[in-house]
């Protein structure tokens, strides 16, 4: 049912789990943002630092705050728990560690009210820390502002995923009852990238979407490095993981086949999983090395990484896991060196 002319209201989930450092900054970040919120969400995920009593205590000081605590079930189980449990018209999924700027949600209020998109989407910041401080930031925006309808944003589709306003589902509202009519929830086996499938499944029922060029979420890089790495290594097959992707995007290029929009969709897939295999092999050891190839090389995606890294597939091909595994270790060396002068930098700035 079209609603305008009513005021749109906005649910915040907020899955927590040991975060008790950062979960009162968020909520105070959500209401200086300038976004009218109906309820804000935390699922407490069976933290064990006093996340739990903080979440509490912020229930006790507003009456739109409120808690649910659940086992420890992981992040998407925790979205999913708010997905079912909110009320408002709008889902925001963000993270307890992160921040939202002040005031950089103000107009959306005005804009969920007259247009009524089915998702609405703004640029973000990744806050990359060291020792504690942020020592750089990379800002993603889409350069252009307002509403896209289908076919347009299909078009735009590989551009969307370049400037990163797919991957994430914390730099978008989603309309709840979309969410609910197509049944779309995270998926709960997954631990990486699952947020952009969860994106990009709810796409596949969207027409029209709004687009903000403008940064208003700060998302907190984590300073442990080998943090991806160490969840990818516990993917069996990566070729086997990627099947999901696939299917969602042949789903959507299928979707707009007949309306002559290139949507890009299994391209991003492709460049997704080049990336995704590229991680798993950042801190591989010989051994390591050796099983991402063999699962790349007997798997159907195989052809992705020869077109798009044919030098290290050749050498995977050819067995050369020592020479892969140097190269390795001497851009880790770089990436080191490389963090450590902009830390330096970032430091002399402060004084």
């Amino acid at each position: 049912m079209d609603k305008r002319g009513e005021n749109v209201t906005v649910s915040v989930i907020i899955p927590a789990y040991n975060c008790s450092d950062y979960l009162a900054n968020m909520v105070a970040s959500i209401r200086k943002s300038g976004l009218n919120v109906l309820e804000i969400l935390i699922v407490n995920d069976g933290s064990t630092d006093g996340t739990e009593k903080i979440a509490l205590q912020l229930q006790e000081q507003s009456d739109d705050v409120r808690v649910i605590s659940q086992p420890n079930s992981g992040v998407s189980a925790a979205r999913n728990k708010g997905i079912r449990e909110a009320v408002g018209d709008y889902l925001f999924f963000v993270d307890a560690d992160d921040s939202l700027a002040a005031g950089s949600l103000s107009d959306v209020n005005g804009i969920l009210d007259a247009q009524r998109p089915d998702m609405l989407l703004f640029g973000m910041v990744f806050d990359h820390y060291k020792n504690g401080a942020v020592y750089r930031r990379d800002a993603f925006r889409y350069p252009k502002r307002g509403t896209m309808l289908s076919p347009a944003w299909a078009q735009a589709f590989g551009d969307l995923y370049a400037y990163n306003m797919l991957s994430p589902v914390w730099n978008k509202l989603i309309r709840r009852d979309l969410i609910l009519a197509h049944q779309v929830f995270f998926r709960e086996d997954m631990i990486e990238m699952e947020d952009y499938l969860f994106s990009v499944q709810c796409l596949l029922s969207c027409e029209q979407i709004y687009l903000l060029d403008s940064v208003a979420y700060h998302y907190r890089q984590p300073e442990d490095e080998r943090s991806t790495f160490d969840r990818l290594w516990r993917i069996p097959s990566l070729s086997e993981y990627m099947g999901p992707f696939y299917e969602t995007a042949e789903q959507l290029e299928e979707r707009f086949s007949k309306t002559g929009a290139s949507c890009r969709a299994v391209s991003v897939s492709d460049r997704i999983y080049s990336m995704l295999f590229r991680e798993k092999l950042r801190f591989a050891s010989r051994e390591q090395i050796r099983l991402a190839a063999q699962d790349m090389l007997s798997g159907r995606h195989a052809d992705v990484i020869a077109r798009r890294d044919p030098k290290l597939y050749q050498s995977l091909k050819d067995r050369r896991y020592t020479y892969v595994w140097i190269k390795r270790a001497i851009r880790r060396v770089r990436h080191r060196l490389a963090v450590q002068v902009k830390y330096r930098r970032s430091l002399r700035k402060r004084t």
